[in-house]
């Protein structure tokens, strides 16, 4: 044996040794990266279904939104029908008052007794 052959022979040692530590190495980052990717694909459904639950959540909101809020201009419309329905009624008050006072004879104005 000469002591090229012993160089070899130690070199093909030394790279058989850093082939298997890479390969453990590879084998950790490969299990590391399946791992992240587990709990990222869980992350993400965790996500879709609070998604989905805030989707039924504002659907039953949109639905129920119109039984428990009005609108500004409906309600403006509707005080405003209100009032002219007091107004048109205050009107026939006064003209029944004047019409009940001209048949009981008080005309409006008072006689001295």
């Amino acid at each position: 044996m000469n002591l090229g052959d012993v160089g070899l022979d130690g070199y093909k040692v030394a790279l058989a040794i850093i082939n298997f530590g890479l390969g453990i190495m590879m084998t950790f980052l490969t299990m590391s990266v399946k791992e992240v990717r587990d709990n990222i694909k869980e992350r993400l459904q965790e996500q879709r279904a609070e998604i989905q639950a805030v989707r039924e959540d504002l659907a039953q909101f949109k639905a129920s939104a119109p039984h428990r809020y009005v609108l500004r201009e409906d309600f403006i419309r509707s005080i405003s029908v209100l009032d002219h329905k007091l107004d048109r009624m205050g009107s026939d008050i006064a003209t029944l008052s004047q019409n009940v006072a001209k048949l009981v004879g008080s005309g409006g104005s008072r006689e001295a007794p």
